[in-house]
């Protein structure tokens, strides 16, 4: 919801309480309170983007994935394994978490969502659609974290397995 006047934007409208969240200061409009729908202060926009690309959907299981962390500590092996398996870091391939209400069993599955940031794809993602090369992938990040020195020396991660710029505000989870 934007003020046409003053220009501010909020989202999440209903977690506001007070007219003055919705306008800056000097704007004329101040006293006036955002109330469902476009009028001759407010407008309602909406942004979105569209891209295809590739997509790797990965499923995960729910006993053995049953929290946020776990999953974190997985996304990050896989980030891990992208690294070793394309022999550099494939930052146009991000990971995102992702859950799926299942009608059949009444539950949220849950998936990592592997994309390509580069418009249309690069052919990484379909390399990876083979389970032999996504089982290549998860045994060089397994082999990776195994025979890191971090834990001789008694850490639990370091940036040359886990730990990268990407995961820094998890870092306690994983």
């Amino acid at each position: 919801v934007t003020c046409k006047h003053c220009g501010k934007s909020v989202s999440a409208t209903h977690l506001i309480q007070e007219t003055k969240d919705f306008h800056y200061g000097y704007c004329k409009h101040k006293a006036v309170r955002y109330d469902a729908g476009n009028t001759d202060v407010f407008e309602e926009l909406y942004f979105f983007r569209e891209m295809h690309t590739e997509v790797l959907k990965i499923v995960l299981p729910i006993q053995e994935f049953n929290s946020e962390d776990d999953i974190r500590m997985f996304q990050a092996g896989l980030e891990l394994g992208l690294k070793k398996y394309f022999k550099g870091n494939p930052g146009h391939i991000h990971i995102q978490p992702y859950r799926e209400f299942n009608q059949n069993t009444d539950k949220f599955d849950r998936f990592l969502l592997l994309y390509d940031t580069i418009p249309g794809g690069t052919g990484y993602l379909e390399q990876l659609f083979d389970y032999k090369e996504f089982t290549l992938l998860l045994q060089l990040s397994y082999e990776a974290i195994r025979d890191c020195s971090c834990q001789l020396e008694k850490h639990d991660g370091c940036y040359k397995c886990i730990y990268s710029y990407g995961n820094q505000y998890n870092r306690a989870d994983l």
